[in-house]
């Protein structure tokens, strides 16, 4: 259930784990995945803003050092906009349905508020009154939509998204899914109900030369404000056959692209570009969201 992106090639493949608090077992697709990271960033943020407001707002003035912190939250919301919405149009949810519509109608909402009537941040120079619960409204607003939109998609996305199974595979299953059994990978051809388990349902998946999946050792999520730990290791098949093992620990190569704070992962890198087969990933090392990547030499 986690993001994994394959990419096939003469001299590397890659495949992909997005981590922000939450961190979930592999699949084949990354929209579930990215779904939740957006749920728990959205968490973050509206915690944030609604405790910034409360604080700034009680006098019903925003002075201009308050409107600097209130324009970077705005930003914040601006930048991700589009990959939201972006990110809700790929797990299957049409263009036209409500909560698409809703989330663009919450925005431009907010934006109008903050730019237009009354135009809070229009000028950046000078206080300007505000009223204190509607601005909570117009925020509060924007950030149910928000998760009106991502939880729909979330449910559209678990009912699509392909699972990889590293036990014996009890249902719910659905055609397509993938089960690592003693270095074998096998793939559904029946979709099953929760509880049912018919083995015959697997046939060994036969990939055009070599596929790669991104296994977390710890459970299904990274919650917020905790320390938590998890280890990522990569399974390598050729025609379905295991074959991690035959390849040296100076063929794996890991890279970090980190969302928010880039500052340590050119470090990171360059000190995990050769050697190290897993990598141990702790919540305390992540601000926000980090897409780890592997590259493999074959």
């Amino acid at each position: 259930m986690n993001s994994l992106e394959i990419v096939e090639g003469d001299k590397q493949f890659l495949g992909d784990v997005e981590i922000l608090g939450e961190i979930n077992n592999p699949s084949l697709k990354k929209v579930k995945t990215d779904l939740q990271v957006a749920r728990g960033e959205a968490q973050l943020a509206r915690a944030s803003i609604q405790d910034f407001l409360s604080t700034i707002l009680a006098d019903s003035i925003i002075d201009v050092q308050e409107k600097k912190v209130l324009r970077a939250q705005w930003r914040e919301i601006e930048s991700e906009y589009p990959i939201v919405r972006q990110r809700a149009l790929d797990s299957g949810i049409g263009e036209s349905e409500t909560a698409v519509q809703d989330y663009a109608t919450a925005y431009a909402a907010l934006h109008d508020y903050l730019y237009t009537n009354p135009g809070i941040l229009q000028v950046m120079s000078l206080p300007a009154p505000v009223n204190p619960s509607t601005a909570a409204a117009v925020f509060a607003a924007y950030f149910a939509a928000r998760e009106v939109l991502v939880s729909g998609a979330l449910a559209q996305a678990v009912a699509t998204t392909s699972h990889i199974f590293y036990e014996e595979p009890v249902g719910p299953y659905a055609v397509g899914d993938l089960w690592i059994s003693n270095g074998i990978l096998y793939q559904s051809t029946v979709a099953r109900s929760p509880g049912e388990i018919v083995l015959a349902d697997w046939i060994i998946s036969i990939q055009s030369n070599f596929i790669a999946t991104i296994q977390s050792t710890n459970g299904d999520k990274f919650k917020p404000g905790y320390s938590t730990t998890t280890v990522l290791i990569p399974h390598v098949f050729k025609n379905a056959i295991e074959v991690t093992d035959t390849f040296p620990d100076s063929a794996f190569r890991w890279k970090r692209r980190s969302l928010i704070d880039t500052s340590g992962d050119a470090l990171w890198n360059a000190n995990h570009a050769s050697g190290y087969r897993t990598v141990e990933v702790n919540t305390d090392s992540i601000y926000a969201r980090a897409v780890y990547t592997l590259e493999i030499d074959i």
